[in-house]
């Protein structure tokens, strides 16, 4: 014969209405389901009541009234996601909780999300942002959810401009437009697989780390860069565009990669012959 703990839990989990009698026979108070709380208030409005059901049942309207009368109102079984607007109702009743055996959770498009409360987000067990949220939305919906499952799209300032931990959190980031050396550094450090643009001047690129050039999906180096800037840039993106513009000497210098990638080069002062093959080559 099954023990009465096994016998509360079966019944907890399958939604099973069963009379305060046997309900403390059990070893549990009594407690009702959404439809019988409604029966209770339906008959007496004064009736005191607590009422343990799965959330399908406590989201019916038919039910709303009854359940804002409960002394408390626990989720439990086996639950679908639900909206950012159902999870409000749910969390509104009295005294709300989860049954530590069944799970809140929430899944809903990126702005609902953001825009619910962190107390709200927060009582969830699960939050899923579906679609993609801008850099703002994600902020407010890691504040309310740390471990929440988001990704971001959004221009590549209001992408460099969110924290690295809201960045690192998101399953996907991709900064559209241009981003400048630095946004790319914050962009990078905060998801290395992020998904964005460079452009920028020579100077400026070239100081950037090889990590951050290589993730860009395009790299455009701005004004004339110098051949030790140039060599950098190719080192991080050999796929990059720039032109150089130095000395003959510091030019004959740099690898034939180096040069053959370059839109334009320009040797300053004269060139010796040998030189000049170099640059040419």
């Amino acid at each position: 014969m099954p023990s009465a703990s096994t016998v509360k839990t079966f019944i907890q989990n399958n939604n099973i209405a069963v009379s305060p009698e046997l309900n403390l026979a059990i070893g549990g108070s009594v407690t009702d389901t959404a439809s019988s709380a409604y029966s209770k208030f339906s008959a007496n409005p004064s009736a005191s009541f607590k009422v343990s059901d799965t959330a399908l049942n406590l989201l019916n309207t038919l039910y709303r009234a009854s359940l804002s009368k409960a002394t408390s109102v626990k989720l439990i079984g086996s639950n679908s996601p639900v909206s950012v607007s159902d999870a409000l109702v749910l969390v509104s009743f009295p005294n709300f909780s989860v049954d530590s055996s069944s799970a809140l959770n929430i899944s809903d498009n990126s702005s609902s999300v953001a825009g619910a409360s962190a107390s709200v987000l927060g009582q969830a067990s699960t939050v899923a942002a579906t679609g993609s949220a801008t850099a703002a939305q994600a902020a407010l919906i890691y504040a309310g959810k740390s471990s929440a499952s988001y990704s971001i799209s959004d221009t590549a300032s209001a992408v460099a401009g969110a924290s690295a931990s809201v960045l690192g959190q998101a399953s996907a980031v991709a900064a559209s437009g241009s981003a400048t050396a630095a946004q790319a550094a914050l962009i990078y450090a905060g998801k290395s697989t992020a998904s964005y643009s460079i452009s920028d001047t020579a100077s400026a690129v070239a100081g950037a780390s090889a990590s951050v050039l290589g993730q860009a999906s395009t790299l455009m180096a701005t004004g004339s860069a110098t051949a030790v800037q140039a060599a950098l840039i190719y080192a991080g993106k050999s796929s990059a565009t720039y032109s150089i513009s130095d000395t003959a000497s510091a030019v004959a210098g740099a690898s034939a990669s180096v040069l053959g990638q370059a839109t334009a080069v320009a040797a300053t002062g004269s060139a010796t012959a040998a030189q000049a093959a170099l640059i040419y080559a």
